[in-house]
Order: structure tokens, then C-alpha cells, then sequence
């Protein structure tokens, strides 16, 4: 195939002006409304594990709200946590977690 449509297009050298002003802003908008902003990752991960005395096992990954869902449905008395895929770690590079009982 020739593809006729795409022989006159021209891909412009630098942005429109004002654009690049205008994703920074965006930007610094959500930043101030999503503090956590920095913490998410494009994988969406969930962790979903058994709500008592698991000793690690039955945890399982999903990426779906309906697939959580379904998961729940099923089997009951689970915890759902969002995955952090960019963690706060240490100056050794290392991870660590806070839990506080109540």
C-alpha cells in the first residue's frame, strides 16, 4: 500500500508555543492534589492476601479493579493493598515499613 494520506503531513520540529507551559502546569496541578503522586508506577499493582494468619501464603498480584472484585467474590476475608512501586527506601537503598498496632 502507497498510503496517500501520509505523504503530505509534516512533523513539526518543536512544540506548539505554549505547550510546554502548559503540561508543566498540569503537572504542578496534580502533583499539589496527588501528594503521592511520586509513588505510582505504571504496573497498577494490587496485592491481595487472606486476612488472618496467612504466614505469606494465598497473596496474589492483580492489576483490575473487576479482577479484585471477582478475586473477593470468591474468597472471602481478604486485605487489599495498592503495590508501591516506587518506594521510600533508605540511604542503603534498602526498603523498610512502619506498622503501628491500634
Amino acid at each position: 500500500r502507497s498510503w496517500p494520506e501520509f505523504r503530505s503531513h509534516v512533523w513539526a520540529s518543536s512544540a506548539p508555543p505554549g505547550l510546554e507551559q502548559a503540561l508543566a502546569t498540569a503537572i504542578e496541578v496534580l502533583e499539589q492534589r496527588w501528594p503521592a503522586l511520586a509513588t505510582q508506577g505504571p504496573a497498577n499493582a494490587w496485592i491481595v492476601k487472606p486476612g488472618a494468619q496467612s504466614k505469606g501464603s494465598g497473596i496474589v498480584c492483580m492489576q483490575s479493579l473487576p479482577e479484585i472484585l471477582h478475586h473477593c467474590k470468591t474468597v472471602t476475608n481478604r486485605i487489599v493493598q495498592k503495590y508501591v512501586e516506587r518506594p521510600l527506601l533508605l540511604f542503603s537503598g534498602r526498603k523498610f515499613d512502619v506498622r503501628q498496632w491500634v
